[in-house]
């Protein structure tokens, strides 16, 4: 019971710190001093989404002056696309799309993505384009239905944040591609950043065009219906409609730069997100469990359902905090479990199951202050040192137990005496009923005594019964 105690307190301060990690985003005061830069390269998946999810969310709770996605795509998957366009559209900070460095590309979801955002820019060299949809074979998605959808859904965003219609439905109709200064030409993007190999010195440039510039949702007329459109209009210049919203970017070049980690949970969740490696961590899961009912044990079930989870984690369809809630609970129900079985592989099991939850709950790391809190960087490496301590702790406290428990096993079996009556072997010493002697059965020398009046040196003997350590015997006739 005080072993359970210890588990169950472990596990409630893995649960605070996550408790007070993830509610410092909806507690942080006002910052407006500071510009928040995402880094994004590769494919877009649901891990996108959440990390994307998770920077807007630290934006707006430093209350940032704009978000700044830096990207580099060839695009991905379209639900998390779509999830990112909403991310975009509701967010409270102003969002910057900047497809950079020279020779990057932002196409197919990468352009979706870039049409979103309040501010798009793009480094010189580099492309957008191509955004005709394909199935997860790669082959051209022909279906009218589809294809309609994505260009209504391409009009709507170059609409409301007035860019160039027809480029936009040109991207998905006849897959045009435009380079930097061809789609600064064509509005559809704002900035056009020379080529430059630092990061910083690009920013810095695209910071000093935004300096006198405002950005602006307004009330304007369109096909009969007022709605909002946003605009990026130089600060003196005269602004028509009504005024929704107005975002001021004077000063930004002195803003404070926080660029955006992505942690330990990204690393996991873009892992598993792979469609490929979700398929088969489904098709293990799956199997596994077919074999562990058919096999009756704990391995195989341990491994499909973990597998299992993961599987549905990469594809989306469990949430990122409701996964790393489930792991931690699974893995204390494992490690209560080993308490009363001893079995071994529950340990492993709940080991594995609480790692893999710690690392979907490890936030990543941006620097902020909350509620007069100030959390230095050395938090987040605290915490996962303290994280991965305790799993290790807690693995190498109930492998010291089945340690012992197989040890006590083994002594329980080596002590077992009353296993070796029918037992036979031959005498070492003669032995009399006034005499004990030495026997040699299954392997060992035991002390032995008769009821017959002589056993001689050599001959057969089958153990009849035990007293304590000492057996008694009798000669087997040949």
């Amino acid at each position: 019971m005080k072993n359970v105690k210890v588990l169950l307190g472990t596990v409630f301060l893995l649960l605070w710190l996550f408790s007070v990690v993830n509610s410092s985003t909806g507690n942080m005061a006002t910052t407006s001093n500071s510009v928040l830069v995402v880094n994004f390269d590769g494919e877009i998946t649901s891990a996108t989404y959440e990390m994307f999810k998770n920077a807007i969310e630290t934006a707006e709770g430093i209350n940032a002056n704009l978000t700044v996605f830096v990207i580099n795509t060839l695009g991905g998957e379209l639900g998390a696309i779509d999830n990112i366009i909403t991310l975009f559209s509701n967010s409270k900070v102003p969002v910057a799309v900047f497809v950079y460095p020279k020779g990057a590309t932002a196409v197919s979801g990468g352009t979706y993505i870039l049409m979103a955002s309040h501010i798009a820019a793009m480094s010189a060299g580099s492309v957008i384009g191509s955004c005709s949809p394909v199935d997860q074979y790669g082959r051209p998605v022909t279906d009218d239905k589809v294809i309609n959808f994505l260009v209504t859904k391409m009009r709507s965003l170059a609409i409301h944040h007035s860019r160039n219609e027809t480029a936009a439905v040109e991207f998905i109709l006849s897959n045009l591609n435009l380079i930097a200064e061809e789609a600064l030409r064509y509005r559809v993007v704002e900035f056009v950043v020379q080529s430059t190999s630092d990061l910083n010195i690009a920013l810095q440039e695209l910071f000093s065009k935004l300096e006198d510039k405002v950005l602006v949702e307004v009330e304007e007329k369109i096909l009969a219906n007022v709605t909002p459109v946003w605009k990026l209009l130089d600060k003196n210049q005269p602004i028509e409609g009504k005024v929704l919203k107005k975002y001021s970017f004077s000063g930004i070049s002195n803003k404070n730069v926080i660029f955006y980690s992505r942690g330990t949970r990204y690393m996991l969740l873009q892992t598993v997100s792979d469609p490929l490696i979700a398929s088969i961590l489904l098709t293990i899961g799956i199997y596994s469990l077919i074999f562990g009912l058919v096999t009756p044990g704990v391995g195989a079930e341990l491994v499909g359902s973990i597998c299992l989870l993961l599987g549905l984690v990469g594809l989306g369809v469990i949430g990122v905090s409701a996964a790393s809630v489930i792991f931690l609970l699974i893995g204390v129900s494992l490690f209560i479990a080993e308490l009363k079985t001893h079995i071994g592989a529950l340990a492993v099991g709940g080991s594995v199951c609480i790692l893999i939850g710690i690392l979907l709950i490890i936030p990543p790391f941006v620097p902020f202050e909350y509620r007069g809190w100030y959390v230095p960087p050395r938090f987040y490496t605290t915490f996962r040192i303290l994280a991965f301590t305790i799993t290790a702790f807690t693995s190498l406290f109930f492998g010291f137990i089945i340690y012992k428990g197989l040890e006590a096993k083994r002594l329980k079996k080596t002590l077992d005496v009353e296993a070796l009556i029918g037992k036979t072997g031959y005498a070492k010493t003669d032995i009399t009923p006034d005499l004990r002697g030495i026997v040699y059965v299954e392997g060992e020398e035991w002390s032995a005594k008769t009821d017959e009046e002589f056993i001689a040196t050599g001959d057969k003997v089958e153990v009849i019964d035990v007293e304590g350590l000492t057996l008694i015997v009798k000669r087997v006739k040949q």
